[in-house]
């Protein structure tokens, strides 16, 4: 296992009857990333993160978690005591994990719900999510799986959970993989994303190489797309699309980019500013490994 990877995963094999949840998956966790596994329903996410948590165990492949890592886990369904207050819930949790009460109130106060008798079963679904995440948190584990906890969530539910996740990262440095299949929420926490498609792991990738893919660029018709590649191609950062349209990425200007094809005696037969969000950045990917 390589120094700063706290999770390895090589040519993991999951079958049911004759499908492959995961097919030869290999992916690596960094200590202290944010990790979002990214990818449609059915696409091998919750497998992955069962396997990673020793809920399952694949036919084939290595996975290694550094030794003598505390894991804790939100999979599927949170297990919660409905009929019990949030105080008693944590409190029930504190004695199975051998912790000092105070440690309820402190994480209370931690995922924002007063101590009160509210029953949980009164909660909201985003009040019920920051209380299974904060039965997670609890003795401070050093790396958290968290399964859709956005699923279904209002808004401002969102909001908390997503802002609470960052401040258990930031905090205590706690290594966290979030599943999801909503790229946009992901990007507003996630460091590192491993895209998932029918069991497999077809690309990983950090938030600053998708910040480079992302964004504004020119596309650019030309008659020959060759020859204005080598026209700007010391000038500018460009992809040649097929044989008459070149793409021209990042902040350039438009005058700029028209003067130098123009020098170069190339006739532009049309010139538009395209957006590439990180939803197109995920549809693109997808549909790249469907071809």
């Amino acid at each position: 296992m390589e120094l700063n990877n706290i999770i390895e995963a090589k040519n993991l094999v999951k079958m049911y009857q004759n499908t492959y949840a995961l097919d030869n998956v290999s992916l690596n966790i960094q200590k202290g990333d944010i990790y979002g596994l990214v990818g449609e329903n059915g696409a091998g996410k919750t497998t992955l993160l069962r396997a990673i948590a020793k809920l399952i165990f694949p036919k084939s492949g290595i996975l290694e978690v550094k030794e003598n890592m505390v894991m804790t886990s939100l999979i599927e369904v949170p297990s919660l005591y409905l009929n019990r207050t949030a105080y008693d819930n944590l409190y029930y949790q504190s004695i199975l994990l051998g912790l000092e009460t105070s440690e309820v109130d402190k994480t209370l106060e931690m995922i924002g719900i007063q101590k009160g008798s509210v029953k949980v079963k009164n909660f909201s679904l985003g009040m019920r999510q920051r209380l299974a995440v904060g039965m997670c948190i609890m003795g401070n584990p050093d790396i958290i799986l968290f399964d859709e906890p956005l699923n279904s969530v209002d808004p401002e539910g969102i909001i908390d959970i997503r802002n609470l996740i960052k401040k258990i990262n930031e905090e205590y440095g706690t290594t966290i993989i979030i599943s999801s299949h909503g790229l946009e929420e992901l990007s507003k926490v996630a460091n590192r994303y491993g895209f998932m498609r029918q069991g497999k792991v077809i690309k990983e990738i950090t938030k600053e190489e998708i910040a480079k893919s992302c964004g504004s660029y020119l596309s650019i018709k030309v008659p020959d797309a060759n020859l204005a590649a080598e026209a700007i191609g010391n000038k500018f950062i460009f992809g040649k699309v097929n044989d008459t349209t070149i793409n021209v990425k990042g902040d350039v200007s438009v005058t700029e980019v028209v003067k130098v094809l123009n020098d170069a005696g190339i006739n532009i037969e049309s010139i538009n500013t395209q957006t590439i969000g990180i939803e197109n950045y995920y549809i693109q990917l997808m549909r790249s490994y469907h071809e």
